[in-house]
């Protein structure tokens, strides 16, 4: 009698072997990839220069609070007011294409704050 896991096992097989078969979707999957490191390490970089700057306790919660509704409410109203107009002009590949130039100003703006530059 077969084993239920290699029943499964076998039944899935053929999935696993669509993304070696189908190059738009590995260069999808290495995007994500590579796009979740990049946001990933500036994360890490921000929280700890914020970490290093602020004193421990309350400001740094305080800040990271005030941060993150800030950016939280700027996302929505980005979102509710650009993102149709930009997706019509651009397209979706435009769209996705202009990351970089939208997180490059964010670290320049980091330059003149001294706590928080490396």
């Amino acid at each position: 009698m077969p084993n239920p896991e290699d029943r499964r096992a076998a039944k899935h097989a053929p999935m696993l072997r669509v993304p070696r078969k189908t190059p738009y979707l590995l260069e999808v999957a290495s995007l994500m990839v590579v796009v979740s490191i990049g946001a990933a390490l500036l994360d890490f970089l921000f929280k700890a220069q914020a970490a290093a700057a602020l004193s421990k306790g309350p400001p740094l919660t305080r800040f990271f609070a005030l941060f993150y509704t800030v950016t939280g409410l700027l996302g929505v109203a980005v979102h509710a007011c650009l993102a149709s107009p930009i997706l019509t002009r651009f397209g979706l590949a435009g769209t996705v294409c202009s990351l970089p130039s939208r997180s490059s100003p964010a670290e320049a703006g980091s330059w003149p704050c001294p706590a928080f530059s490396a």
